[in-house]
């Protein structure tokens, strides 16, 4: 298949993410399928007081995180073929179908943003497109201090992937102004216990780039669903589809 990867969110999580997916820019090659393009997105720029939990090189201080990453990119890769985009901008109800005129191929969106509204916007488009038979995956993660999860949806090749996001946590579509599941990540990090740890974005990164490395596999497309893990004590749980759903109250903040 010939994908182009969506990276919403470059920061505690996104920043991570780009470090292992960044060798895709080798060959083009994310398993079997051939990556035309890599488009970043965030509107956010980088702070000196982000690098305790984020991961970018001093000189891109200040520079929009999107067009940061791109920089990075293009340094270490500065031959490839592999297209870098960027869309410094944060995703509304206004601005998202402009985001699949920059996908060549089939659109693999990787949501890491730090709210629960953008991921209800995402989710609602993905399960509308798959609807209408289009190829699309989403990806969502998120992470409190020692826990958090990696969702999958979508539709590949005729089948099912997954479930939408907003069927297995319900919670997300309903955002209350003040409460904490609608605050930004920097937010959260000021409450008392809403510290980020970097242990948990990486974690929330690695098992994004797993789905990825096996997107398109026989077993992954009709089965996961929703991968869970704790740092505290360490566990990975996997959620299948068609399994009974009672643990909505697990965040993915």
């Amino acid at each position: 298949m010939n994908i182009t990867i969506v990276v919403i969110g470059m920061g505690g999580v996104g920043s991570f993410l780009l470090a292992p997916l960044s060798k895709v820019m080798l060959d083009g090659k994310l398993g079997n399928n051939t990556v035309s393009r890599f488009v970043l997105i965030d509107g956010d720029s980088y702070e000196t007081k982000n690098m305790n939990r984020q991961f970018f090189p001093a000189v891109c201080n200040g520079m929009n995180k999107a067009q940061a990453q791109q920089l990075v990119l293009k340094t270490m890769f500065p031959d490839s073929r592999v297209e870098v985009i960027t869309f410094p901008q944060y995703i509304t109800s206004k601005n998202i179908a402009t985001v699949f005129e920059h996908c060549v191929g089939i659109p693999v969106i990787v949501s890491l943003v730090d709210n629960h509204a953008c991921r209800a916007l995402l989710s609602n488009t993905a399960t509308v497109k798959a609807a209408r038979g289009e190829n699309i995956i989403l990806i969502t993660g998120g992470n409190e201090v020692t826990d958090g999860n990696v969702t999958i949806q979508g539709w590949w090749g005729g089948t099912r992937v997954g479930v939408p996001l907003l069927e297995r946590h319900p919670e997300v579509a309903t955002v209350t102004e003040g409460n904490r599941e609608g605050l930004s990540c920097l937010e959260i990090a000021l409450l008392p216990g809403g510290e980020q740890t970097m242990e948990a974005n990486m974690m929330v990164a690695m098992l994004a780039y797993s789905v990825l490395l096996r997107l398109g596999s026989e077993a992954w497309v009709e089965e996961v669903s929703d991968i869970y893990f704790g740092t505290n004590p360490p566990v990975v749980r996997t959620e299948f589809r068609g399994k009974e759903e009672n643990d909505n109250e697990q965040s993915l903040d």
